[in-house]
């Protein structure tokens, strides 16, 4: 059983220090050191996909295939670069599939879907303004494109901050998601593969306390 009661302490030595990033830590040693002795605490619900526990996203599509072919090794080695080419072979070789899903038993449809519990993607991109690891509530970005310039296009709206103005994709907020996804369809939650096939996303009961600045939203 999860012991919510011990403060939990984010220091940043990751790749894309992703969930820092989102809390806004400072990057200087002394400044983080002396948040984490004396900042205050956060309390912040635990999301699951599949029944796996997570704290920003979760989705299936694009990026799930671009973490099912990652080379930990070589993301050991060189960082954030490691992402290129398995980015660029999903695009190039994967042509969009579409697929349905259930935000709070309502019907939408999509070829790539985040459910975000995080405002940003990656650590630096903005991805659903709205959100909030301090909140229940979860924002599903659907991605619509059916071609790989689509597909393009939405990646540099993405990269651009320009995301909201992409026709293609639409931010919906819900409180539970499932992603009908076909078998051989790759999902991922916070950077790790959690499988194949349909994932079902919900708040879980355990909730975390995370040392954060006053700042962090």
């Amino acid at each position: 059983e999860m012991d919510s009661s011990l403060p939990l302490g984010v220091i940043p030595a990751g790749t894309g220090n992703v969930l820092a990033n989102e809390l806004g830590l400072p990057s200087n040693p002394v400044s983080l050191a002396e948040l984490l002795l004396n900042g205050s605490t956060r309390a912040v619900r635990l999301m699951t996909a599949n029944g796996a526990p997570f704290l920003l996203m979760a989705s299936a599509g694009f990026d799930a295939n671009v973490v099912r072919h990652l080379s930990v090794s070589i993301k050991q080695r060189v960082g954030r670069s490691a992402y290129a080419l398995p980015t660029i072979g999903a695009l190039l070789h994967q042509p969009p599939q579409p697929f349905e899903l259930l935000l709070d038993a309502k019907p939408h449809a999509a070829t790539w879907a985040i459910i975000s519990n995080a405002r940003s993607y990656g650590g630096s991109f903005r991805l659903a303004p709205k959100a909030s690891i301090f909140d229940d509530q979860l924002f599903a970005v659907l991605f619509g494109a059916r071609t790989r310039l689509g597909r393009l296009k939405e990646l540099l709206a993405l990269a651009t901050g320009r995301l909201e103005q992409c026709p293609s994709v639409h931010i919906v907020p819900c409180k539970h998601g499932l992603i009908r996804t076909p078998k051989h369809q790759p999902t991922q939650a916070d950077g790790d593969a959690l499988g194949f096939g349909p994932v079902e996303i919900k708040a879980s009961e355990h909730v975390v306390s995370l040392i954060a600045p006053d700042s962090a939203r």
